[in-house]
């Protein structure tokens, strides 16, 4: 990330989760440049094609023939998911579970506005209800940095041209990820399958590849009062709860993944698979570490 320049001298801003703003800064409420205006139950206006967008908490999602705003505006959750802001331009319709601003173009950036929105701690007004909810008046009292046009547009570039950066580095990622776990399948199917000469590909028996060894239950499995910081995996059949315990068994401490039905005495091997004999067979766990 570019780095950032301080200013030269900072003041306490008078908002508890706003802390220190450059001094040349003020602070003022929200709704004092922008209003607040409700969205709509678009059942009647919805189409299949063409249209204009309809948005909820998590983007467009339904087409409209009709739309409830025409121009550059920031998107408030009303009830239920809150603290997500959109940031649209254009013609669209809103849910009536969700708010939009029409904001005063001359005194604030909307794109401003959006990240300023991002990070409002929206728990801080929700409502005691079992359905969370913001009410309009408590987001039009939010305090917003009150600066000049150039400045707003200034930090708005900058989060752009950092934000977009950030997002190509996990889209890139995220498609790394995807041909690797592509790759693992291909191995794993590799390493199962066989051709059996005629083009047809068969399963392997699992003995061509494993050697299958009994846990041991043993006579002095543990209880809870065994139970200690550190030691040897041991793995049970079900749902499985990381406990560790001493006994009589195992030289140190051993660590057990219990279940109140049984208890099954891993190998300590690095990299095995444990699984069942009885119960619950479909169930294992890769490295005698994690159950999965």
């Amino acid at each position: 990330m570019t780095e950032l320049k301080r200013y030269p001298e900072y003041k306490d801003s008078g908002v508890e989760w706003l802390s220190e703003i450059p001094s040349a800064w003020s602070v003022c409420a929200f709704g004092r440049f922008a209003r607040f205006r409700n969205g709509a139950d678009y059942s009647s206006v919805e189409v299949a094609d063409g249209g204009y967008p309809v948005y909820g908490s998590g983007g467009e999602f339904r087409r409209a023939s009709e739309f409830l705003f025409d121009g550059e505006s920031v998107l408030f959750g009303r009830k239920g998911t809150v603290d997500r802001p959109l940031h649209v331009t254009g013609r669209f319709w809103t849910v009536d579970t969700m708010y939009y601003t029409e904001i005063a173009t001359r005194h604030l950036v909307p794109r401003f506005v959006y990240y300023w929105a991002t990070q409002l701690p929206y728990s801080y007004w929700l409502t005691s209800t079992a359905l969370p909810s913001m009410t309009q008046s408590d987001l039009s009292a939010a305090k917003i940095p009150y600066i000049s046009i150039e400045d707003q547009d200034a930090i708005v570039a900058f989060l752009d041209r950092e934000t977009a950066e950030i997002d190509a580095f996990i889209a890139d990622k995220e498609e790394l990820i995807g041909l690797l776990a592509e790759r693992r399948a291909a191995a794993v199917d590799v390493l199962l399958r066989q051709d059996d000469g005629k083009g047809i590909r068969n399963m392997i028996k699992l003995g061509w590849a494993f050697d299958f060894l009994n846990g041991d239950r043993g006579s002095d499995y543990p209880d809870r009062r065994d139970f200690v910081e550190s030691g040897v995996p041991v793995t049970c059949s079900t749902a499985c709860v990381d406990q560790l315990v001493r006994t009589q068994s195992f030289v140190g401490p051993v660590e057990v993944r219990w279940h109140h039905r049984w208890w099954r005495y891993g190998l300590g091997r690095e990299r095995s698979i444990a699984a069942t004999r009885s119960g619950y067979s479909i169930r294992g766990w890769n490295d005698t570490r994690g159950c999965c």
